[in-house]
């Protein structure tokens, strides 16, 4: 063997080098709205050696990153939770060096148009006129972070389809109970849809598939054409409400439409009514159109003007109307924030005894004891030295006096929601940190599932901070921040995290219903429609009966000020009751829980301070 031939065969001999291919890409084909969640889809092939990436998102207000360990020969998919943004910046480093860097821009969805999605393998006629926009993405883009569908008003799920993943389903399902709308639309495959993990969220028992000779029950204005078609055979569950060859019905705080055809075989196919049984039918949460904004007397807008003129100026006032948008949500965030400071200050201990002797004690040595002793040593002059020094000494008694009583640790307080449903919990926390030492300080969280962000503030140094506040790490803690927090300065961080259903146990049985709380459940109260009754404290597997009574009003001023803060903030219009009031058929019990089920802590240390709404979705009465 020649000498080139043997350091070919030595070269081909060695491992190849192979450097690592990124796709990044937004989901939702790129539509998402500003400052609601979404998630950005890494999509890593390794064909060399094992190596760790660095997965990076940089924005004004939204950032996430994630250390990746990619072993050798893997392909896989990654999605990284996002607030959305003009402009997102995604980076990929490997080594020490950047092998992706590049630029995302969202396609932003008008505020105020409803949006739905369509995971189909094609279109379903969903309305695209002013006011409406729809994104159709296949099963397999979906990501696996619940909040992600949060841009949406409604999601359509058209069965027969490719099968979700479990963390897919999981995702959609949890955002449906969480406050979500959700239609599914399923024929011959209803069975199958029923028997999956979507099927508990269904207002419909089916029992099998049958045939239709026309589809009379669809007419919206429109004839039907005369053909056999199959459609599922189902009855409507309890509370359920009937729609054309469907049912809705509540789903958790959301809702879940199920209609018993396919909308892609003919058919409906060809019927041309599809478009407006969609409008009547599909549940779309509430949202004013544009036309209905107020005109801010400015357009000047009038019958004179040509199309292109009125069009122009149409497009003025709307971006008026953004701008508008833009700001009451950025005001009512750091009013957020505000409220979260004063509850982290909120029943905290405040030793005035000192203050006023140690006051006492100054106003006399600087007054008559300055005075009279100087006077009586002949050493009047004295006062210029003596004056300075009793300011001086005072001062850094007062100084030590408060730092003392003050403390030296971190100090957390949470405060927030916890909704159980049947088989899942979500929490919803706003967590205040205060910590007597500038650095950087972590704040942990037990559960795997958690999206954390900070909340804006007014402090002159906050953009600073917030760029480099949302740092996400892996390993031992899935879910955690790097807080570089400046002494005695309060910083609000906010998440949602969702957590397995044996947080909480749900016992229904004839006539009562065992709660199976982690701690004691205060001040509780059932509620079965507009009627409601208190159930005092409910200890761990305490029983719920028609007899119970009793209602305890919160205790300490803390606890008064978390209520004041919560009720608005996190249940909007309906109270306690965000998303849909309680039924006879859909009952709800709450009360407030003085600890966090995700674990948090700050530097190790668990909250000093922590109220949490809990509402528990019961399928039925006690």
């Amino acid at each position: 063997m020649s000498r080139a031939a043997l350091l070919a065969a030595i070269l081909l001999a060695l491992p190849a080098d192979a450097e690592v291919k990124v796709d990044v890409r937004l989901a939702w084909s790129g539509s998402a709205r500003l400052g609601q969640w979404t998630a950005v889809r890494f999509e890593i092939e390794n064909t060399g050696e094992t190596t760790e990436l660095a997965l990076r998102i940089e924005g004004r207000e939204a950032a996430a990153t994630r250390r990746l360990p990619t072993p050798g020969g893997s392909r896989r998919v990654i999605w990284l939770p996002v607030k959305a943004e003009r402009r997102l910046r995604c980076v990929v480093v490997q080594g020490g060096k950047a092998v992706v860097d590049t630029d995302l821009s969202p396609a932003l969805i008008p505020i105020y148009n409803r949006a739905v999605l369509v995971v189909a393998e094609g279109g379903l006629a969903l309305p695209e006129d002013k006011g409406w926009t729809s994104v159709t993405v296949v099963p397999g883009d979906l990501p696996d972070i619940s909040d992600a569908f949060d841009p949406f008003d409604a999601v359509v799920v058209r069965f027969p389809a490719p099968a979700f993943s479990d963390e897919q389903s999981e995702a959609l399902r949890r955002w449906t109970l969480a406050g979500g709308r959700l239609a599914v639309c399923a024929g011959i495959e209803a069975p199958a849809v029923a028997a999956g993990p979507l099927g508990k969220l269904l207002p419909a028992s089916v029992r099998g598939v049958r045939e239709l000779k026309r589809l009379t029950e669809l007419d919206e204005g429109v004839p039907t054409p005369e053909a056999p078609f199959p459609i599922a055979d189902f009855e409507l569950r309890p509370g359920a409400e009937a729609l054309p060859l469907g049912a809705v019905g509540g789903a958790g705080k959301g809702r879940c439409a199920f209609f018993g055809f396919d909308p892609m075989l003919r058919p409906v196919a060809d019927w041309g009514g599809l478009t407006a049984f969609w409008k009547l039918h599909l549940p779309v949460s509430p949202r004013d159109s544009l036309a209905n904004v107020p005109d801010d007397g400015k357009s000047g807008v009038s019958e004179g003007m040509s199309e292109e003129e009125k069009k122009r100026r149409t497009e003025a006032a709307a971006k008026r109307a953004l701008a508008a948008y833009e700001k009451n949500v950025r005001e009512a965030a750091e009013g957020d924030l505000r409220r979260a400071t004063d509850l982290a200050l909120a029943g905290q201990h405040v030793a005035v005894n000192w203050f006023f002797g140690l006051l006492v004690a100054y106003l006399a040595a600087i007054g008559p004891f300055d005075y009279f002793v100087l006077k009586r040593l002949g050493r009047l002059p004295l006062t210029w030295a003596t004056l300075p020094v009793a300011v001086v000494a005072f001062s850094a008694a007062a100084y030590a006096l408060s730092w003392k009583e003050r403390g030296q640790e971190p100090a957390l307080v949470a405060v927030g929601t916890i909704d159980v449903f049947a088989d899942g919990v979500r929490e919803t926390a706003v967590y205040s940190a205060v910590v007597p030492q500038t650095g950087r300080h972590a704040i942990v969280l037990d559960a795997p599932d958690a999206r954390l962000w900070p909340a804006p503030g007014e402090d002159p140094d906050w953009k600073k901070i917030r760029e480099s506040l949302p740092e996400m790490e892996s390993g031992a803690h899935p879910a955690a921040r790097n807080l570089p927090a400046q002494a005695w300065t309060p910083y609000g961080i906010v998440a949602t995290v969702d957590l397995p259903a044996k947080a909480f146990e749900i016992r229904p049985r004839p006539g009562a219903t065992s709660v199976h709380a982690p701690a004691t459940l205060r001040d509780c109260r059932l509620h079965l429609g507009a009627r409601s009754r208190g159930l005092g404290d409910l200890e761990p597997g305490a029983v719920i009966r028609a007899d119970d009574h009793g209602y305890v009003a919160p205790r300490t001023a803390f606890e008064a000020d978390v209520v004041s803060f919560l009720i608005p903030r996190q249940t909007g219009g309906e109270g306690v009751f965000a998303g849909r009031a309680p039924s006879d058929f859909a009952p709800l019990v709450t009360g407030w829980l003085d600890r966090s089920l995700a674990g948090p802590t700050l530097d190790g240390r668990p909250p000093v301070r922590a109220l949490f709404l809990v509402r528990i979705h019961l399928t039925e009465e006690p």
